[in-house]
């Protein structure tokens, strides 16, 4: 999850004032040692997410703004600084900070509508004393400034009305409709972050100082956000074979949620990055349920074989290149959601064809993810990653030493490389082959940096995942698998379970409940079903406790 998640818990300069505006945070930089890395902290990080790397800033105690301070953040070349807002998408919110440019350098900093994918705008401080507000898809807005002081920068979103106003020293730069972007038409009432860059280009080599910079909810947003409550401490059971979760929207913001399973690998249990419940389900149980009738199968019901298949969103032939004008290294890769390889889980990615363009720098990898990470709003964990030389202009099969396990959660399939900078006018040196579109929505992704973004204007990507082997059974059945709760309301999913094709035992699987709250996106509960084997022709018990192992709750249920 982004940082921002835990912005009122950090318990940095919390204030109130006469008019009920709420500093949501603040920061002097007192806090910090000169010379340590800005992104130690829980609120700062670098466009990158690596803390000490080329994109991270150092504190410096050679300028100060704050009374009886010491210390301001620097941003040199490259450096990269992200601050999260935390998706605000109604409500009026204040930035405030003070910026100092030193004499013939730069200064940098920008709006995002959502990180690394959509700038609402950018302000730009050049080294003549000369600056540029770029906005609403190519409007420029020119102003002065004075180098070497203490420039105080203020902005306005009011989200309610659509509006952001930007203010230097008092003087207005602008007022303008604030869904708009930077150099597009991409619409997005949303207040995401701000961003901290250290240009190098010739007019705006970057050296500037950031202090006293604070975080304001001018006004509270009309209506709350919606908040997301999974009841893991009063599960519902009939006695039999059924349980029962109540997932409860105490927002007021509608709450859109997706349900589903996915299942541990049999043979391989110490998979790569193998998944670790979030620690915001820390009062999780394990529900538990039996089935106390299988004593009337005469043997288990056999479960079909799932025959080879090919994962793609291809449409046609790729036949078309898509890239950058400079050098860049990409992942790009093709979604198949949980919804696509449900009827896959069990089986493996064995073989990876890659359509490329250009040929690319360096070495390249092929790679399958797995997951959703809310905070890069992409893939969550590497699964398999091996080297391969791609082809030019062609086709490239790549057999995976070690396949990946496709276990129902959202499957990212396709590869890393870097595309080497266009020659010229006229070439052509892009990596990235794709057929002519239309494109999936949301089913090709890229990422230059730590955030992934939809690639939806183009085509589909040349990447196909084979899958071989055979399907295990998905025995959870969940009634309800995605919908959108309004404020304040209740849904319930009922969970049941399917003998087809299992033996006696003991099966395990994840229930998993993702939402479109930003603070806990989604809740993982471990449902364990216990087959047991029949005795004689007799009546076999069922045992279903909650939590497990049972504390003070035990229920033993038996066929009448």
């Amino acid at each position: 999850m982004k940082k921002f998640l835990s912005i009122l818990t950090f318990g940095l300069f919390f204030a109130f004032s006469a008019n009920s505006q709420t500093t949501l945070f603040s920061d002097d930089f007192e806090a910090f040692a000169a010379n340590d890395f800005v992104s130690v902290s829980d609120y700062w990080t670098t466009w990158s997410n690596n803390t000490g790397g080329t994109d991270d800033a150092r504190i410096s105690s050679v300028q100060n703004h704050t009374t009886d301070g010491v210390n301001a953040l620097k941003i040199v070349s490259e450096a990269d600084i992200v601050g999260y807002f935390g998706d605000k998408s109604s409500g009026a919110y204040t930035v405030n900070f003070y910026m100092f440019v030193e004499t013939n350098k730069g200064g940098y900093f920008n709006i995002e509508h959502v990180f690394g994918s959509n700038c609402a705008f950018s302000v730009s401080f050049m080294n003549n004393g000369t600056g540029t507000l770029n906005y609403n898809d190519g409007t420029v807005q020119n102003f002065t400034y004075t180098q070497n002081t203490w420039l105080y920068v203020s902005m306005l979103f009011d989200l309610d009305s659509d509006e952001a106003t930007l203010w230097i020293d008092e003087a207005q730069i602008a007022q303008w409709q604030f869904s708009t972007a930077e150099g597009s038409t991409e619409m997005s009432n949303v207040l995401d972050c701000i961003d901290f860059y250290g240009h190098s280009s010739t007019g705006q080599n970057s050296s500037y100082f950031v202090d006293d910079f604070e975080f304001i909810e001018s006004r509270p947003p009309a209506t709350l956000p919606q908040e997301f409550e999974v009841d893991v401490t009063s599960i519902i059971t009939d006695g039999l074979a059924n349980a029962s979760v109540n997932i409860t929207n105490s927002g007021e913001d509608a709450l859109n949620f997706e349900a589903y399973a996915y299942y541990p690998n049999p043979v391989a249990k110490n998979a790569i990055n193998q998944a670790v419940i979030p620690v915001n389900n820390k009062e999780v149980k394990t529900i538990v349920i039996s089935s106390p009738s299988v004593n009337k199968l005469p043997k288990p019901i056999e479960f079909r074989d799932a025959k080879d298949t090919d994962l793609t969103n291809l449409i046609g032939d790729a036949t078309s290149t898509l890239g950058w004008s400079a050098e860049v290294s990409a992942h790009a890769v093709s979604l198949f959601d949980h919804t696509t390889v449900a009827d896959y889980v069990g089986m493996e990615v064995s073989n990876i064809v890659i359509f490329s363009g250009y040929q690319t720098l360096g070495s390249s990898f092929v790679e399958v993810w797995e997951g959703y990470n809310s905070t890069i709003g992409g893939p969550s964990d590497v699964i398999a990653s091996q080297e391969f030389v791609p082809a030019i202009y062609g086709q490239e099969i790549v057999t995976l030493t070690s396949p990946a396990f496709v276990n129902g959660k959202d499957l990212w399939v396709g590869w890393s490389f870097t595309q080497p900078a266009q020659s010229g006018p006229d070439t052509q040196d892009y990596c990235l082959a794709m057929d002519e579109g239309p494109a999936a929505v949301d089913k090709n992704y890229i990422r230059t940096s730590v955030s992934w973004s939809a690639e939806n204007e183009y085509g589909n990507f040349g990447i196909v995942a084979t899958l071989t082997g055979t399907a295990i059974p998905t025995w959870l059945n969940i009634d309800v698998t995605s919908g959108s709760i309004a404020g304040s309301a209740t849904q319930t999913i009922n969970l049941s379970f399917d003998l087809t094709g299992l033996s006696s035992g003991t099966h395990t699987c994840t229930f998993v409940v993702e939402s479109n709250d930003v603070d806990e996106a989604w809740y993982e509960i471990p449902v364990t079903l216990e087959v047991p084997a029949s005795v004689n022709g007799a009546t076999s018990a069922a045992v279903m406790t909650f939590p497990n192992p049972a504390n003070t709750e035990l229920n033993i249920v038996s066929e009448a």
